[in-house]
Order: structure tokens, then sequence, then C-alpha cells
């Protein structure tokens, strides 16, 4: 059997259409999962192989995210989200003979979606708070006078 090559020995035009619809694709969903890199440092050492750092969830983090740690000594520690406060989580690392002091440095990447819906949340917060809890009053009183 033999195949018969076209004239100009280019890709049919249902192919091309079918790679740029995949490529397409492929760059929508990387952009979707764009990853931001939030520094952190330790901010103390908690029983059982766990760590405070000093990032929480208006800096985009969730329970699970996972957390790098870099010691001055050298090495990589890894560890997962346990619980997320504000501006502080807890970190249970995954090497329990290995508990990086207060002041280490690290990383966690966060998906940027992420942290703009806490950016929106947190101008939401502002936005309630600036808004006097009733209107001004229309009875200014501005006849008073003690006597009367």
């Amino acid at each position: 059997m033999s195949i018969k090559a076209r004239g100009s020995g280019a890709p049919p035009q249902s192919l091309t259409r079918a790679l740029l619809a995949l490529l397409l694709c492929a760059a929508a969903f990387a952009q979707d999962r764009a990853l931001e890199r939030v520094e952190l440092r330790v901010s103390s050492v908690g029983t059982e192989a766990a760590v405070a750092i000093d990032r929480g969830r208006s800096d985009g983090l969730a329970v699970g995210d996972r957390v790098l740690f870099y010691p001055v000594g050298g090495g990589t520690y890894t560890g997962s989200v346990l619980s997320v406060d504000d501006r502080s989580a807890v970190v249970e690392l995954h090497d329990r003979t290995v508990v990086p002091p207060p002041g280490t440095r690290g990383e966690v990447l966060v998906p940027v979606d992420r942290i703009a819906r806490e950016e929106k949340a947190e101008q939401e917060k502002e936005k309630e708070k600036a808004k006097p809890e009733h209107p001004p009053w229309e009875n200014k009183d501005e006849d008073f006078t003690p006597d009367k």
C-alpha cells in the first residue's frame, strides 16, 4: 500500500485548525492556573512538627497549600498548611525530624485568582467600614438653647 502525497506537503487545513484550537485552550488553561510566589518567614515553632508563619488568608493562603522552607544551613523542607488565620497560618512539616527555627525563610505558590478574590473581599470590608451606621440627622436642633 502506498500513500500518495498531496501537492504542497502542508498538513490538511482541518488538522491545522484542530491544533490551533488545542493551543488556544492550553494557553487559556495555563493562564487560569497562574501562580504567584508568596514569601514568608517562620514566626514561631509549635509542637509536633508544626510551625507558625507570618502569612495568612489575606495573602491568599488556604488549607492544604504546599510550603517550602529554606534554612540558613541549606536544604529545603516542605510542609502543608493546616490552618489559616487572616494574617498567619500553621504549617505541618512533612519531615518531622527537622523543625526550622523562627526567622527561617520560605515560600508558597498561590493561584493568582485566589489572591485577586482575597483582595476584592478586603476592599468590600473596607467599603463596609466606611459606610456610616445611619444617615445624617435631618433635624440639627440649631435653635436649641438649654433654657427652652
